[in-house]
C-alpha cells in the first residue's frame, strides 16, 4: 500500500450495519451525483492527502527523468488482456512513433514509458510502485482500461496556477461494440475515465 498507517484507518462498513464512532471523528464518502461506479467525491480529498504524505521533494527522486514522464498505457502484454480493448500491435507500434517523434518536434524533455500493469521481472507492478511512477508523469495516453486509473497519482500541485502545466491526459473512446464501457439510455454514450479526471483538482 502506498500509506499503511492511513490503510490501517480504513474500514468498509457493510451494507445495513451501524456504526457508532465513541471518540475522534467519522469521515463518510457519500454517493456521486454522476451516474456511474468510477466515483469522484474523494478525488479531491485523496489529491489533498497525497500532497501532505507525499510532498514533491521525496517523490521527484523516484524518477531518473527529472523532467518528468510521458507515460503511453498498453494494454498488450505477453499474458493477454482479458477485458478486450487491445490496440493492434501494428497501430500501437506507429502510436508510439507518433508519440515520440512529437516529443522531439515540441522539445519535450520528458522520457517516455510505456507501462503495461507489469514491472522489469513481468511481475504485476504494486501500488506502491506505480504510485510513484505515475506521480511523475506530466502525460498519460492510452486505450481505455484499468490502467487509466493511476492519474489519481498525478501531481496537479506543480502546476500551480498554470492550465499549460497541468498533467494532461489522452484516453482512446471505445467503440459501440463494447457494451461493458457504454452508459444506458440517457446518461451519455461512453463510460470513461474522464469521470476521474473531472474528480481531479
Amino acid at each position: 500500500v502506498v500509506d499503511s498507517i492511513f490503510a490501517d484507518r480504513v474500514m468498509w462498513v457493510e451494507y445495513d450495519h451501524v456504526v457508532h464512532v465513541k471518540r475522534g471523528n467519522l469521515f463518510v464518502i457519500v454517493p456521486d451525483r454522476v451516474p456511474t461506479y468510477m466515483g469522484t467525491s474523494f478525488m479531491q480529498p485523496l489529491q489533498k492527502w497525497l500532497m501532505v504524505s507525499h510532498p514533491n521533494s521525496n517523490i521527484l527522486h523516484s524518477t531518473d527523468s527529472p523532467h518528468g514522464l510521458i507515460i503511453f498505457y498498453s494494454r498488450m502484454t505477453e499474458f493477454g488482456v482479458s477485458g478486450g480493448r487491445v490496440v493492434e500491435a501494428n497501430h500501437e507500434r506507429d502510436i508510439i512513433s507518433m508519440i515520440k517523434l512529437a516529443m522531439v518536434r515540441h522539445g519535450r524533455k520528458e522520457r517516455f514509458h510505456i507501462f503495461n500493469g507489469y514491472d522489469d521481472k513481468n511481475e504485476p507492478m504494486n501500488i506502491r510502485d506505480q504510485f510513484l511512477l505515475f506521480r511523475t508523469a506530466t502525460t498519460i495516453i492510452g486505450p481505455h482500461g484499468s490502467g487509466l486509473a493511476n492519474m489519481i497519482w498525478l501531481d496537479f500541485d506543480r502546476a500551480g496556477l498554470s492550465c499549460d502545466k497541468r498533467p494532461q491526459v489522452l484516453e482512446f473512446v471505445a467503440g459501440p461494440d463494447s457494451e461493458m464501457v457504454q452508459h444506458g439510455p440517457g446518461r451519455g454514450k461512453y463510460l470513461g475515465y474522464q469521470f476521474l479526471f473531472r474528480g481531479l483538482p
